[in-house]
């Protein structure tokens, strides 16, 4: 998962709870707490309406996750931390007037910000500088009564502390994520060789059998056929002992990549145990799957594997219907043809009856 992604995401599901929390909060305050004429409520009106309509964007991006952060992305998201503290800074200079202290409102608001939302370095310095410039700025215009250079010292030494906090936040935010990505990592890696073949890298026989399990499960579903090929290597053991067990490796290499190279993409192709391989044709009749064995074994034939060293194998192949829809006799039957083909004197395929319309 991309960083900028996971963060709007969080982010994302931050402001929908944030903003469902405000949205009755405020209504409340401004129905019950504020005067009917007072300024106050109709900040905690406007407050409302806007968490309202972050609640509806937050809803929106979450059913519909974009698939690249882009820049009206990432506005959005730091956009309800400049409303939240700008509201704040409106109580500062407006609603707050004469109070001789930074109301607690203000101090909420800007290390709430901090510890729940994540932003990287320069949204920081951006929110927290801006906001702090408006509100040292602005304040004289407002609040001619009180000392302003308490007030400014005050709101100056709270926004850089909270800053520091931000930046600490979005720091352990970003290890997190490495660390998380690097687990995932290594969850898929660990994952891969469990599924796959150490020397060929082909699929192993556990996930040939989960694969043909769910095959199985969709053809009698949808009522659609596919076939299964299984391949041996001729003579393998006379390969070994004449030219040792490091030659039969690169004989079970190359063919793994004949075979993988040379199927569809929804086929899945895999080493059964030894020197046997095994092919999944999704939705394949047995005519199409028998031609695709032929086309395989002549491709091997024609291999060179070593000066004046050619290599053959033997097929056998059955489907899904031929088998009456049982997934053992399938795999059975595939199997017995395979045999079959070597005592009929191998480098041949046995597709049962569509052998005789060839």
């Amino acid at each position: 998962m991309d960083y900028l992604f996971y963060k709007f995401n969080t982010n994302n599901f931050r402001i929908i709870i944030l903003a469902s929390v405000l949205f009755f909060e405020q209504l409340l305050l401004g129905i019950l707490v504020a005067g009917k004429e007072s300024v106050l409520r109709y900040v905690y009106f406007i407050s409302a309406i806007i968490m309202l309509l972050y609640i509806m964007a937050g809803i929106f991006f979450y059913n519909k996750r974009p698939g690249k952060i882009r820049g009206h992305h990432q506005i959005y998201e730091i956009s309800f931390a400049f409303i939240g503290i700008y509201i704040a800074v409106f109580r500062i200079l407006v609603v707050e007037n004469g109070n001789p202290g930074v109301p607690a409102v203000y101090m909420a608001v800007l290390y709430g910000v901090a510890v729940i939302f994540v932003f990287n370095l320069w949204q920081g310095v951006v929110l927290y500088g801006s906001v702090t410039i408006a509100a040292v700025i602005l304040m004289p215009y407002f609040n001619s009564g009180i000392t302003v250079s308490n007030y400014r010292s005050d709101i100056i030494t709270n926004g850089i502390i909270a800053w520091v906090v931000l930046f600490i936040n979005y720091r352990r935010f970003q290890n997190a994520f490495i660390d998380k990505k690097h687990i995932e990592e290594i969850n898929l890696e660990l994952h891969e060789k469990s599924i796959r073949d150490g020397l060929t890298g082909l699929y192993n026989r556990r996930k040939l059998d989960e694969v043909f399990q769910e095959v199985c499960l969709k053809a009698e579903r949808y009522k659609n056929d596919f076939a299964v090929i299984m391949m041996d290597i001729d003579h393998f053991k006379d390969i070994n002992d004449r030219f040792g067990h490091s030659f039969g490796d690169v004989v079970l290499t190359k063919i793994a990549r004949i075979l993988e190279n040379n199927i569809r993409e929804v086929d899945v192709c895999g080493r059964w145990g030894g020197e046997e391989f095994q092919i999944i044709c999704h939705e394949t009749e047995m005519e199409a799957a028998g031609q695709l064995a032929e086309r395989l074994r002549l491709m091997i034939e024609e291999q060179l594997f070593r000066d004046g060293i050619h290599i053959t194998a033997s097929f056998g192949v059955s489907s899904w219907s031929e088998c009456g829809n049982d997934s053992e006799k399938l795999i059975e039957t595939a199997d017995s043809r395979l045999y079959q083909a070597k005592a009929d004197g191998r480098n041949r395929v046995n597709a049962g009856q569509w052998m005789k319309s060839t």
